[in-house]
């Protein structure tokens, strides 16, 4: 976790959440990430926006993670 300052001065807090290809909760990093984008992580609230980075060089299995990432459709 870390802070930032925009631009316009607003102050942000970034989560660089783990490396995962589901958000289906198999492994430990995959329900950290899972918890912490659909906002059931206990004290943690439901981020207002998602930083995607999908390796170009296996897209097919990473754009099978970023379906449903758009599917929880953070607030505009």
């Amino acid at each position: 976790m870390g802070n930032a300052t925009l631009a316009s001065g607003r102050e942000i807090t970034l989560v660089d959440l783990p490396g995962v290809y589901s958000l289906s909760p198999r492994s430990e990093d995959e329900r950290v990430a899972h918890d912490i984008l659909t906002g059931t992580m206990p004290d943690f609230p439901r981020p207002d926006a998602i930083l995607l980075i999908l390796d170009s060089t296996n897209l097919g299995r990473h754009l099978m993670l970023a379906a449903p990432v758009l599917a929880l459709a953070c607030p505009p």
